[in-house]
């Protein structure tokens, strides 16, 4: 009976370590240098997971890798010049000849071949990265080797986002408060 309990608590930590790994941030579009130098990916985990014989599609790419994921792992082609950009730790980096699209692009993420998360934008904004906050996915400056910035923009970062080259449609978001009594006939 021991042994079996023992079995089924290391398969629930394995199991758990593999479903925390997620893709977490995308740079598909970066402006900080050139595309071949600063598109990234950042994988994270909440708690230490040997990546070995893990894999990255993106639509024009099928890379594997071998990594011990810590918290933040940043895949880009070129490690040099994306920490001299974006002042990251170097042993969050690693480099992996690897190509993102400014449009339409899916992000899978394999532990061999399990699927473990996926990613898919239409659309990308120069400069700006696309970040996972619980499950849904923001354009905001990019955070590469620290936490996403989940915060709900307050009117000046929209102003000044705004004033910034930006071709995407505006979202307003709007609180309506109402007494069902001021309803009259389904007006």
């Amino acid at each position: 009976m021991k042994k079996w309990v023992f079995i089924t608590l290391i398969l629930l930590f394995s199991l758990n370590g593999v479903l925390g790994v997620r893709i977490n941030e995308v740079m598909a579009d970066p402006n900080q240098c050139s595309d071949a130098d600063c598109e990234y990916i950042e994988l994270y985990s909440s708690s230490p997971i040997n990546l070995t014989d893990w894999a990255i599609n993106t639509g024009t790419n099928n890379i594997s890798f071998d990594f011990y994921l810590e918290d933040y792992l940043i895949i880009t082609r070129n490690k040099e010049v994306f920490i001299n950009n974006f002042q990251v730790e170097e042993n969050k980096v690693i480099e992996l000849v690897m190509s993102l699209r400014n449009t339409n692009d899916s992000i899978l993420l394999y532990n061999n071949s399990e699927l473990v998360d996926n990613f898919t934008y239409s659309d990308t904004t120069a400069g700006i990265s696309w970040q996972s906050c619980s499950d849904l996915w923001f354009e905001r400056n990019p955070t590469p080797g620290s936490s996403n910035n989940c915060s709900i923009p307050n009117n000046n970062e929209e102003n000044e986002n705004s004033n910034q080259e930006n071709n995407q449609d505006a979202q307003i978001y709007l609180e309506i408060d109402w007494n069902k009594e001021d309803i009259i006939n389904g007006e």
